[in-house]
């Protein structure tokens, strides 16, 4: 995939130059250092780190995008470190990693915590297959309902399946 004009914005900032490409299915990595993470990585690995970025994620937490040439927010994520994030990726060498690349990212649920150093250039090493159902985002209206009320449940349910209905029991 050509990368001319994509960009990563909010708390880093970096630009794709002229000629970077990511060939099919690779992954590639954008560093504050990228000789320092070149050298531990193969000659072909080190073909995609990008960088210098500018700025510093966030240990607490941060809101990254990904843009495309015409400056349409094309993924992003807001992530945390505080519950229901994944705990251990708060600056003590861990990462956090996508369970599933059709997962949406923007739920804690569909994330976890990776091995020391991270999988830079590489798959990711927690990444699933299939994960059974998780459930985020869940809340009720009214907040405090009366007996005689009407209740409408909101959820949001993850599935990397063909999850096609979802049933509330309730008591």
């Amino acid at each position: 995939m050509d990368l001319k004009g994509w960009r990563i914005d909010r708390a880093v900032e970096f630009a794709f130059p002229d000629g970077a490409v990511i060939p099919p299915a690779a992954f590639a990595v954008v560093s504050n250092d990228p000789e320092k993470l070149r050298a531990r990585l193969t000659p072909d690995e080190g073909k995609l780190v990008f960088g210098p970025m500018k700025g510093k994620l966030s240990n607490s937490g941060d809101n990254i995008a990904l843009l495309n040439p015409w400056g349409d927010v094309m993924d992003r994520v807001r992530y945390s470190d505080r519950p229901p994030w994944p705990s251990g990726a708060d600056g003590g060498g861990f990462s956090l990693e996508l369970l599933h690349p059709d997962l949406d990212n923007r739920w804690p649920q569909a994330w976890t915590l990776g091995p020391s150093g991270g999988t830079p250039c590489r798959k990711n090493a927690r990444e699933v297959k299939a994960m059974a159902p998780a459930v985020a985002g869940v809340r009720h209206e009214p907040a405090v309902p009366g007996p005689e009320d009407d209740v409408t449940i909101h959820a949001h349910v993850l599935d990397t399946g063909a999850l096609s209905e979802v049933a509330v029991i309730f008591r």
